[in-house]
């Protein structure tokens, strides 16, 4: 499909078109006789998009890990990555779910790559779940 791009988006995203860059695009369909296109709105790369548009994140921890300090990380994780994404725990214990908590909207983050993988590294790479395409309010 061809994207056309006109001047005054692309003076605004021009940053991110370069060679080689995964870009997620949304604008408006053009439907020709033979061919269609999309006019390009908004530009972002793929890796912003994924964490912009994600609806909620699911934390999965086992109350035996979650003593005082790997909980004052967590809040601090949060905390430094602020967002519109609510954010829910589930404590279990072993493989069973015994509450689901939502947190306060102080606590809702944008959950970008960096976060993702520090969560995963603090608390397991089964510990996070991000779910798209359910809204949320900001």
């Amino acid at each position: 499909m061809e994207i056309i791009v006109f001047e005054d988006v692309h003076a605004k995203y021009e940053g991110y078109i370069y060679k080689g860059a995964l870009l997620f695009v949304s604008g408006r369909v053009v439907k020709e006789i033979d061919q269609v296109r999309l006019v390009a709105d908004e530009i972002m790369l793929l890796e912003d998009a994924a964490a912009d548009m994600a609806s909620s994140v699911h934390l999965q921890l086992t109350v035996e890990g979650l003593s005082g300090e790997p909980l004052k990380e967590l809040r601090q994780l949060l905390k430094t990555h602020p967002g519109s994404c609510p954010v829910y725990l589930h404590f279990g214990v072993g493989q069973q779910t015994v509450v689901v908590q939502k947190l306060p909207t102080s606590f809702r983050i944008r959950p970008n790559k960096e976060l993702q993988g520090r969560l995963t590294k603090q608390f397991g790479k089964d510990c996070l779940e991000v779910r798209y395409g359910e809204p949320h309010v900001a």
